[in-house]
């Protein structure tokens, strides 16, 4: 158990918090107190003093829903951190530079309703904040998508043409854009580059939708070896 607890407590968000999760101790103090409130229950029993027997034997009840809280959120910060993982393997491959805001916006919104989850299990009334967190939280969300959508247009369109044009086109060609001749040297999922002369020119992949593009030459295979 300390060993799968490692693996949460190495997550950037727990590292922060300074919170090192260690159930090696916390396992025998839980059980400790536990006996220690069965003792207290049965000592004010024997004496007679209902209503702290009442309380304490309410608390000891509480305690097994209390940990199942505890077990929900930790397991919630550790999917969190796995979805983030994902999602920011994933927008680097294709290239999106804003791929660690991303993901973390992503690790976040899994949290507050892990969260949220946990603090309902635990028995406390969450309705409320529920509400206006969600109403808060799709109201960013749906800002965020359209901003950065408007913004990442030119990414999206390269990525789009990369699928659709990677048979059309290959690396030792050479082509003319905008009225540069050179040869292509390296292509990747949102741009290729340009030998023209003395000078290397990267364009956006999404060039080969939106201009007229002359193709002076083409190879069969693959030149990866270029000055």
């Amino acid at each position: 158990m300390d060993s799968l607890a490692e693996k949460v407590n190495n997550i950037e968000f727990v590292r922060k918090s300074n919170i090192e999760l260690k159930p090696s101790k916390l396992i025998p103090i839980v059980i400790y107190y536990f006996m220690l409130l069965i003792i207290i229950m049965i000592a004010t029993d024997l004496i007679g003093v209902a209503s702290i027997t009442k309380l304490v034997s309410d608390l000891i009840n509480y305690i097994p829903q209390a940990i199942v809280a505890f077990i929900v959120l930790v397991m919630g910060v550790y999917f969190a951190d796995l979805l983030k993982t994902l999602v920011s393997t994933t927008l680097k491959s294709l290239g999106i530079a804003s791929a660690t805001t991303l993901s973390n916006i992503v690790f976040y919104f899994v949290l507050i309703n892990v969260l949220l989850i946990s603090l309902k299990q635990a028995g406390i009334a969450t309705d409320f904040l529920a509400n206006n967190i969600t109403s808060i939280i799709i109201g960013i969300v749906i800002a965020f998508a359209i901003g950065y959508g408007l913004a990442s247009k030119d990414i999206i369109s390269s990525y789009l043409a990369s699928i659709y044009l990677k048979d059309k086109y290959r690396i030792g060609d050479v082509i003319g854009v905008d009225g540069i001749k050179g040869q292509i040297i390296h292509i990747d999922n949102t741009t290729f580059t340009l030998q023209a002369d003395d000078k290397r020119i990267v364009f956006p992949l999404s060039t080969f939708n939106n201009t007229k593009i002359e193709l002076y030459s083409f190879r069969d295979t693959d030149i990866v070896n270029y000055k």
